[in-house]
């Protein structure tokens, strides 16, 4: 059975402001709503004594860069020291085919598989995945596919719950750079702890190479975000 937590079902231009900031990593929203989430999961009794986070990160992991909600799943599991069942799902992403620029009926999320090890060892537990938008239910068919005949139970817990809803998700995604700007990005760069994120990364591949050239000479460590992008993308940006 699955059951479905969130936040917010309806969005404002403030809650835009901060949701994609924390997408760009922003050290302050994100702690805002991993205690939101926490809250949350708390409210609905769902820490129990067979109680395992479920974290979907790309293959091959680095510690360059995060998902944003991982950063936040990272979070909830040091606050109640729950045990982790990480899987990993492999693509080459490509601009033109991100899940943000499909149309919603055509989107698809990408299947894991568990390995054998966490199959044995978490078999009827109660699982918890962190997600940060729920809008086409995508990404909750392909973590039931995962999890089928292994999860005694599934909940799922956002930020934002639009599904029905009429929002571009692209649009949300980057409302924090159309607003800020480069300089805006560079700030984050500057912030005690920031993480390099997803969306920093295909951000970053947007611009052109004036704007990238710019953003790489005021942050602090270029070489770092040079080589997320390697490792993201699998090829050199192009300046």
């Amino acid at each position: 059975m699955v059951k479905i937590y969130s936040l917010h079902q309806e969005i404002d231009d403030k809650l835009k402001y901060q949701y994609s900031a924390q997408k760009y990593g922003d050290t302050g929203f994100l702690n805002v709503f991993s205690k939101e989430l926490n809250n949350l999961i708390l409210r609905g009794n769902l820490i129990t004594n067979h109680a395992v986070c479920y974290i979907a990160m790309k293959y091959p992991y680095s510690d360059d860069y995060k998902k944003n909600s991982v950063i936040i799943a990272e979070k909830i599991v040091q606050l109640n020291k729950l045990p982790t069942a990480c899987v990993f799902y492999n693509h080459n992403p490509d601009p033109k085919f991100f899940y943000d620029n499909q149309e919603q009926a055509k989107r698809k999320a990408a299947v894991a598989k568990l390995g054998e090890a966490d199959v044995q060892k978490f078999r009827n537990y109660d699982f918890i995945s962190i997600e940060d938008l729920i809008m086409t239910g995508a990404t909750i068919k392909a973590i039931q596919e995962t999890l089928k005949g292994i999860a005694k139970s599934l909940s799922i817990i956002s930020i934002l719950d639009l599904r029905n809803k009429d929002y571009i998700e692209k649009e949300l995604n980057e409302f924090f750079y159309n607003k800020e700007g480069l300089r805006g990005l560079i700030k984050l760069f500057n912030l005690d702890g920031y993480t390099i994120t997803t969306q920093m990364i295909r951000t970053f591949g947007m611009l052109d190479e004036t704007d990238k050239n710019f953003l790489l000479k005021n942050i602090p460590y270029p070489n770092k975000l040079l080589v997320s992008y390697k490792k993201y993308f699998g090829k050199e940006v192009e300046l």
